[in-house]
């Protein structure tokens, strides 16, 4: 893992991410291998897939007496679960779940995670899709 700074937030926070989730790949099990990745990837042999979006990184307003490097800041994570298995999407979410919740990334607070699901069709293949927001604080 990355050190975390307020210079490369964003970046920093997608490394640690990433790594904490690469280090569990092969133990996700999901029917085939899974593929961790930044964007999702249009291809039907690549799935199951766990895309790691670009983090959002938003600050409060400045008071009087701070700086940007004591000013709160939030930071949204969020990672998509697409697969063709229904089973296979409960696997890997729940994974993807307790390995992100439960992983202290020194310099942030985890303090909310929310879950959606979506069932997209591309080209024809009908998807399973779920969708984890981690809420991260930080000052």
């Amino acid at each position: 893992m990355v050190t975390i700074n307020n210079a490369t937030l964003a970046q920093n926070v997608y490394e640690t991410v990433y790594d904490a989730l690469k280090a569990e790949e092969g133990s996700y099990g999901a029917s085939s291998s899974v593929t961790l990745t930044a964007a999702y990837i249009d291809d039907e042999e690549a799935l199951p897939q766990v895309v790691i979006s670009s983090p959002e990184v938003d600050e409060s307003d400045y008071t009087f007496d701070r700086t940007a490097d004591n000013s709160l800041k939030e930071i949204q994570v969020i990672v998509d679960v697409y697969t063709k298995k229904s089973k296979d999407l409960d696997i890997i979410f729940d994974k993807v779940r307790h390995t992100i919740s439960t992983t202290k990334f020194t310099g942030l607070m985890l303090y909310e995670v929310n879950t959606g699901t979506s069932y997209p069709t591309v080209r024809d293949i009908k998807l399973k899709n779920k969708t984890i927001n981690f809420s991260y604080k930080r000052r």
